[in-house]
């Protein structure tokens, strides 16, 4: 149970150009095993050199049974901070959570007594260097998170010391030169973030040959080509994840992942790839993520993506992809989330989505698409979410759909439709988010459907249909159990965020 927080007041002693001294406010409190101060950085308000804190302690407590120090991570400081230094003070530690406080660098002794430290979290700061060794003395360390920063080199002894270290975050710093043996002491890593390191010029090849146990790696935005990238992952063979995001490759040998048989995530989003040699992919039975949006591909054959039966998300957005044979993901019985948006498909062949009986979400948006042929959707049992906004589609009949019951977001703005089967909402019983704005016969968005009577919103849609069944008609949408009252026509302002969101969503 959490034992209520007591607020403590902190002197701390404010030293830049001339010493300033101000009141900081710093909580107190008990969560489990631990001891947690959090830092209220809104209160510090002026540059600082150092921190030192005059403690107020729960009852029974001092400075010895603190084990983590955190700042309230949603604020952004405005001011900078230079050499903090809490392990001095706190013996114990066990977790140093500072992000977003603008910590500009460390004094040698910042990290001088960290026999406990287990993880240190530095990230969203304006870190422009690592001394060398100034980790040397945390043994314990596992994790540590410098990402956001403004680093420029790392030397052979920047991480000197660490060798329990199992995961290292780098991500998005100003990376430029990359020492030979800069990881030579962190052969337990599992986890490397090295993506987005605006200007790297300098590193060795070689550089990971010492981390045999690596399973996670990232090196987004490297602008490496394949045979560099082949050099520095070749015989890393315990690799889940691979990270290879905007790195402009033209080509690349599919088969060189084959060696990683455990590998369950690869992104190779925003490349120049063409399209994939038929069977490149069949021995990543394992494959679970397949991240290959933002590249060329214009053709899917029905062996694109033999072999990955276990395979539950593939993103094909933002390609050229044209043609896609009726049998391309046949055997993809496991997938979860399909995207194949900003594409230029035209037709959806018959029995195209015959297999994907697990589908939980469907993007087809941004297409050509003019029909949606009968039966393209009936196999879809556990589908949840289909957007087929901005295609050039004309009507939307029931055959189309088989009875979806755990659909609950349809999309399908931006498109022709102008007409409606009137019983074509029957088939989704628990939607919740209706978008069907821009059209020619409708321009709206439903998000609660209790007792509303759909004719007033669709007549002219349904009017436009040309109904051949003879079958009772329904009027109305089935009623959810919210109790809002009637449905409701959503603002413009809320439509931008809605389409925002899904665009977001879609590229995630």
């Amino acid at each position: 149970m959490r034992i209520p927080i007591a607020t403590a007041v902190y002197l701390i002693t404010l030293t830049f150009t001339q010493i300033h001294t101000q009141n900081v406010i710093c909580d107190f409190e008990n969560i489990g095993n631990d001891y947690i101060c959090t830092i209220i950085a809104a209160n510090i308000s002026s540059d600082t050199t150092q921190l030192e804190f005059l403690s107020q302690h729960l009852e029974g407590r001092n400075d010895s049974h603190v084990t983590i120090v955190r700042t309230n991570s949603s604020f952004v400081g405005r001011i900078r901070i230079y050499h903090p230094q809490f392990t001095q003070q706190f013996p114990n530690l066990q977790v140093i959570d500072l992000q977003r406080l603008r910590i500009l660098d460390f004094s040698n002794n910042s990290f001088e007594k960290c026999d406990e430290l287990r993880k240190v979290n530095l990230h969203f700061n304006e870190i422009n260097f690592l001394q060398d060794n100034l980790f040397s003395k945390c043994e314990k360390l596992t994790e540590l998170i410098i990402s956001n920063n403004h680093i420029h080199n790392l030397t052979d002894a920047s991480f000197d010391g660490l060798d329990n270290l199992e995961v290292l975050n780098l991500n998005y710093n100003l990376l430029q030169a990359l020492s030979d043996n800069v990881f030579r002491f962190n052969r337990k890593l599992k986890e490397l973030h090295l993506g987005n390191p605006w200007n790297l010029y300098q590193h060795n090849k070689r550089m990971f040959e010492f981390l045999r146990d690596l399973e996670v790696v990232d090196l987004s935005d490297w602008h490496i080509d394949y045979s560099e990238t082949e050099a520095l992952l070749n015989g890393l063979t315990k690799l889940k994840e691979i990270i290879l995001h905007k790195n402009y490759y033209e080509y690349f040998n599919m088969s060189f992942f084959s060696q990683f048989e455990n590998l369950t995530i690869l992104d190779l989003n925003d490349n120049k790839l063409g399209d994939l040699i038929d069977n490149s992919l069949q021995n990543l039975t394992n494959l679970k993520e397949f991240y290959i949006q933002g590249n060329y591909l214009e053709i899917l054959t029905e062996n694109t993506f033999t072999g990955l039966d276990n395979l539950e998300i593939l993103w094909l957005g933002y390609n050229s992809i044209s043609s896609i044979p009726s049998n391309t993901f046949d055997r993809l019985n496991n997938l979860k989330k399909l995207s194949l948006v900003f594409n230029k498909i035209a037709i959806l062949p018959h029995g195209i989505f015959e297999n994907l009986q697990n589908l939980r979400s469907l993007h087809l948006g941004v297409n050509i698409i003019t029909d949606l042929p009968s039966g393209i959707f009936k196999s879809l049992v556990n589908l949840e979410s289909i957007n087929i906004y901005n295609n050039k589609i004309e009507t939307l009949n029931s055959n189309s759909f088989g009875r979806h019951e755990k659909l609950v977001n349809f999309t399908s703005s931006w498109n022709k439709i102008d007409e409606i089967e009137r019983k074509f909402f029957d088939n989704f019983p628990n939607l919740e988010l209706l978008v069907i704005n821009e059209n020619i016969c409708v321009d709206t968005i439903i998000d609660d459907f209790q007792n509303t009577n759909i004719s007033s919103v669709f007549g002219k849609c349904f009017d436009n249909f040309e109904y051949q069944d003879t079958t009772t008609i329904s009027t109305e949408v089935p009623t959810t159990t919210d109790g809002k009252g009637n449905g409701r026509i959503i603002g413009f302002s809320v439509l931008l965020n809605i389409l925002l969101m899904t665009v977001i969503f879609i590229m995630q």
